[in-house]
């Protein structure tokens, strides 16, 4: 599966979850989770590379709630699981 197939099956889940997308040219960062007011809006970056995008949306989306209940491909699921472990391991070890 290549990268932007991964990116428009997370921009799926994004809608399934009705969380919002906003697509911006934020300088090559790729983006990420954002929280506004009482508003969570995943932020796309136009100029990061296309791997960069696919990194940060699924990181955002990792750990976010009802996740686990939505069908993903799995090339999809095995890189939001990796990066929910990794995200719960360095919160797990700032706690200790």
């Amino acid at each position: 599966m290549d990268v932007e197939s991964k990116i428009a099956a997370l921009l799926e889940l994004c809608s399934k979850l009705e969380l919002q997308v906003r697509p911006e040219r934020l300088g090559g960062s790729g983006g990420g989770l954002c929280r506004l007011k009482s508003k969570s809006i995943m932020f796309i970056d136009l100029d990061a590379e296309p791997e960069a995008r696919y990194e940060r949306l699924a990181a955002g989306l990792a750990g976010w709630p009802g996740i686990d209940d939505l069908y993903v491909v799995p090339e999809v699921r095995a890189d939001l699981d990796r990066l929910k472990k990794l995200h719960n391991s360095l919160y797990y070890n700032k706690k200790l």
